[in-house]
C-alpha cells in the first residue's frame, strides 16, 4: 500500500512486534519508541479528571466530543466551554460544540496574532511598509491570517490591498465542498517572494463550510476573557501529567494491547482523583479534620465526605491535554 501511494520513495511501515496496537512515535527526549497517546479532560477549579481515554489513532481531536458527553453524564449538565490546544480544534469538533451551545476556546488557522498589522481599518489600503515584517507567517510564507475576509463582498484582501475574489468551487481531499479565492495581482507584487511557494504564480486561499466556526473561535480567543481562559489551560492540564509522571512515577504502561492500556490509564486517573479528593477532604480546617495518618480514621465517614464533594464539583470548563511519553513496556523475558 505504501508503494502504491508514494511510489519508489515509499518507506516500509514500522510495526511494533511486541504490541501491534501501539504506534512508533517520537519521544520528547529524542528518538522513537512504541507509544500510546492517553488523553484527559480536567475541570480546572478542582483539578479533577472528568474524562480519560487512550486514542486508537493519531487524531487527537477525536477525544473532545466523547469527553464533553462523559462530563455531562457525570455532572448532569454540559460544560459552558472547552479549552484545548490547536490539535483538538478540528472542523467536526467545532461543529459539535456549536450545536451543543458550548464555547470553544481553541486556536485555529483563523486565529490572528494580537499585533497582526493585517487587521487594519481599511483593508483596501496596503499594510505600511515598516509593519510588513510583523505579518503572520507559516513556514516562512505569509499565513492566511495575513489576509482579511470581507463577508459582505465575499472576497479576501491581501496585505497590499488587492482582492482575492471567488475563483472556483470544488471538493477538497476530504470530499468537502470548498470555495477557492485567487489573487490576480501577484506578478510584480513586492510581497510575492514572501507569499508564493515554488512555481506558484497566484496566491490561493481555501474556505470551507467550517470557516465561520473557526472565525468565531478566533474572535472569542481575541477577547480578554478568552486570553485569560486559554492562559490557564497549560497549568491546569500539564500539572496533571507532571504529577502523574514525576509525582507518581507513571512513565510507562505495564500492559500490552489497547484494551489493557486503557484499563491501566483509567485506574491511573482514578487514583489521581482519589488522591486529590482525600487531600481536599482531610485538609486541616478551622472545624478540625480527621487526618489520614491518625489511627482513629473513620473510613466510612471519609468516603461519605468524598461523595458529597463529588456532587459539589462545579463543571465550568474542560481542558484537554495529552502525552505521548507513556511507552509500551519492553519485551518480557522468556521463561527458562
Amino acid at each position: 500500500h505504501a508503494q502504491q501511494h508514494d511510489g519508489r520513495k515509499a518507506k516500509p511501515v514500522r510495526v511494533p512486534i511486541t504490541d501491534p496496537e501501539c504506534q512508533i512515535t517520537p519521544n520528547k527526549e529524542g528518538g522513537f519508541a512504541p507509544n500510546y497517546t492517553p488523553v484527559a479532560a480536567v475541570e480546572p477549579q478542582t483539578g479533577a479528571i472528568v474524562y480519560s481515554d487512550v486514542l486508537t489513532g493519531s487524531e487527537e481531536s477525536a477525544a473532545v466530543l466523547p469527553a464533553v458527553a462523559a462530563a455531562q453524564a457525570l455532572m448532569g449538565q454540559p460544560p459552558q466551554a472547552v479549552v484545548a490546544d490547536t490539535n483538538f480544534a478540528s472542523a467536526e469538533v467545532l461543529e459539535g460544540l456549536d450545536r451543543a451551545a458550548i464555547d470553544a476556546y481553541m486556536p485555529t488557522r483563523s486565529t490572528s496574532p494580537p499585533d497582526n498589522p493585517a487587521q487594519r481599518p481599511d483593508p483596501t489600503v496596503p499594510v505600511a511598509e515598516p509593519d510588513r515584517a510583523r505579518l503572520p507567517r507559516q513556514a516562512n510564507k505569509l499565513a492566511r491570517t495575513a489576509f482579511v475576509y470581507n463577508a459582505a463582498d465575499d472576497v479576501y484582501y491581501c496585505p497590499m490591498g488587492h482582492t482575492l475574489p471567488l475563483h472556483k468551487k470544488g471538493l477538497n481531499s476530504r470530499g468537502i465542498l470548498c470555495a477557492y479565492y485567487q489573487c490576480e495581482h501577484c506578478p510584480g507584487c513586492p510581497l510575492a517572494p514572501q507569499c508564493l511557494t515554488g512555481k506558484t504564480r497566484y496566491r490561493t486561499l481555501t474556505r470551507d463550510p467550517y470557516e465561520p466556526l473557526r472565525e468565531a473561535a478566533a474572535r472569542r480567543m481575541a477577547t480578554q476573557a478568552g486570553q485569560d481562559l486559554y492562559r490557564g489551560r497549560a497549568p491546569a492540564i500539564e500539572t496533571v501529567f507532571a504529577l502523574l509522571k514525576d509525582g507518581l512515577g507513571i512513565r510507562r504502561f505495564h500492559l500490552r494491547g489497547l484494551a489493557n492500556v486503557r484499563m491501566e490509564w483509567h485506574w491511573t486517573c482514578t487514583a489521581y482523583n482519589l488522591k486529590k479528593l482525600l487531600h481536599r477532604v482531610c485538609a486541616p480546617t478551622t472545624k478540625g479534620c480527621v487526618h489520614p495518618k491518625q489511627p482513629s480514621v473513620n473510613l466510612a465517614g471519609v468516603l461519605n465526605r468524598i461523595f458529597r464533594h463529588l456532587t459539589s464539583f462545579p463543571l465550568v470548563f474542560i481542558r484537554l491535554g495529552k502525552t505521548r511519553q507513556l511507552q509500551n513496556p519492553l519485551p518480557l523475558p522468556r521463561a527458562a
